[in-house]
Formats: structure tokens, sequence, C-alpha cells
């Protein structure tokens, strides 16, 4: 019997590159889901060709089945999508 359980948190952590050669700013980050939820940038502005941050995206199943979101981040140079999706079933 494979079962994964509700209400389980599991944690990823998200690295986040500046690959360009101008820093930027990072300024907001939102989730469209309950279920997914995220800490703060460990560092807001990334220095050019290779700055990097990190986030902890957290996943709390309330439901079976597949659940997707999107995290929106807010830049001094516009918005970036981050998608997220996880797939939580049980079966007998």
């Amino acid at each position: 019997m494979l079962l994964r359980s509700i209400a389980i948190p599991r944690m990823q952590t998200v690295t986040i590159i500046n690959e360009d050669s101008e820093s930027f700013e990072l300024h907001s980050l939102s989730g469209t889901t309950v279920q997914f939820y995220s800490s703060f940038f460990t560092q807001k502005v990334l220095s050019a060709n290779g700055g990097n941050t990190t986030i902890n995206v957290y996943y709390l199943p309330r439901t079976i089945g597949l659940i997707k979101s999107t995290f929106t981040i807010k830049t001094n140079r516009g918005t970036l999508h981050y998608s997220v999706n996880k797939h939580i079933n049980y079966s007998y």
C-alpha cells in the first residue's frame, strides 16, 4: 500500500541565480495557493554574473490530487513567475 499523508509538510530549497551582467533587486514574493508558501529572500540584491539567494518553498498538502501554484517575484526589472506543483495520491 502506497500512502502519502495529507497535512505533513515538505520543504525544498530553491536557489535564484542572476546570470545577467547587471545586478538586480528582489522586491517581493507571493504565491497563489495556501498549500505552497515560502520564506523571504536571504539576499535582496543579486550581484551581476552569478549573484544568488535562496528561498525555502514549503508544501502543506490539504487535499488529494495535483496542486499547482505560481510564485510571483517582483524585481526592479519587472516580474518573474516560478511555477510549482505536487501530486498527492493513495492507493490500496
